[in-house]
């Protein structure tokens, strides 16, 4: 199993930043991960995905590991989309703590139902 790497876009609050094209996402049977490298503050991810038919479809931000997620045991932040075929969100991850994984980077994971997908990361400015 391979996941799609998704980089992050860091945002600045005294400049215009050019949105990035997003990122397809391989196989979404394989999840994709947000490079995070430890650091998920003010982390937001934009996903488009695909469902067959009218299929509403899971999306998990995994449970990290402890360590460095010393909150892991809270488990996995679940997501339900709204059934359409084609359907936008944008996520907040929340922290490194509950789901960082042994690298610091986030794993987000998608229901069987999800055929195709894309997705961008963006870290907010501090201080907002």
């Amino acid at each position: 199993m391979t996941r799609t790497t998704v980089p992050i876009t860091t945002l600045s609050n005294t400049s215009v930043t050019a949105k990035p094209a997003l990122t397809a996402i391989t196989t979404p049977a394989d999840g994709m991960r947000v490079a995070a490298a430890g650091n998920s503050d003010n982390l937001v991810v934009e996903l488009s995905i695909t469902t067959s038919g009218s299929s509403s479809a899971a999306i998990s931000v995994a449970a990290g590991d402890n360590p460095p997620a010393f909150r892991a045991g809270i488990g996995a932040l679940a997501y339900e989309t709204s059934g359409s075929a084609s359907d936008a969100r944008y996520i907040l991850t929340c922290e490194s703590a509950r789901h960082a994984d042994t690298s610091g980077n986030i794993d987000i994971d998608f229901a069987a139902v999800v055929t195709a997908g894309s997705a961008a990361a963006y870290r907010l400015p501090s201080g907002l």
